[in-house]
Order: structure tokens, then sequence, then C-alpha cells
């Protein structure tokens, strides 16, 4: 069911409409020793990147929160399924990913 901002409770809540049963199972299913360094994960099926938040916040874009926010980090850096599926859950496939290549160069620590 679609909430507005007011009624979300948690960050669940803001997983796109129609994903959550796939994010469901995919949850199930990660090794999180074998995922990317950067994947980050809010509640139960929220997935975001800590790299990308953490380069939003650091350029003075957004700010981290508690609670759900369209203006946070980690709502902003959120990671659709196919992204991933292509490469947060393998660390392999991880170094294929702009981000993750541009954070090691950077050598930004979360």
């Amino acid at each position: 069911m679609l909430k507005t901002w007011s009624e979300v409770e948690s960050w669940d809540d803001v997983v796109a409409f129609g994903t959550e049963k796939v994010f469901s199972q995919l949850s199930r299913t990660i090794d999180p020793d074998n995922c990317c360094e950067y994947m980050g994960r809010r509640d139960n099926i929220f997935f975001y990147c800590k790299a990308r938040a953490r380069n939003s916040v650091a350029e003075g874009l957004f700010k981290f929160a508690e609670r759900p926010h369209f203006n946070s980090a980690e709502y902003q850096a959120q990671v659709d399924y196919a992204f991933l599926q292509l490469f947060c859950v393998d660390k392999d496939d991880c170094q294929k990913c702009v981000t993750y290549k541009k954070t090691q160069k950077r050598e930004v620590k979360i």
C-alpha cells in the first residue's frame, strides 16, 4: 500500500511499490560475508549504497537520518533490485560498480 511521507513508519515502507516481495525473498538469501562492503540495509528490505550516501553527505547534499525521509542520504542512495543483484551481493561483482570504483580511488572509509 502506498503511504504519504507522514504515514511512513519504517524504512521498509519506502521500498518501491510492488517490489516488496522480491526484496523480501532476496533478503533471506543474501550472504552478508560475500556482499559489497558498501551495501547498507535498514530494517528488513530497504537496501542502500553506503558509499553513495556517505559521498552525498560529504558534499553537503544530504544528511543521514534515523527515520525515512526523502531528503535523507540513505533514501537518495537506495539501491533497486537489479542493481542489488548485479553488483551488491557478490564481492567480485561489486568491483564492476562505478560508485565502488570511485570510492576505492578516494579511499573513503565507511
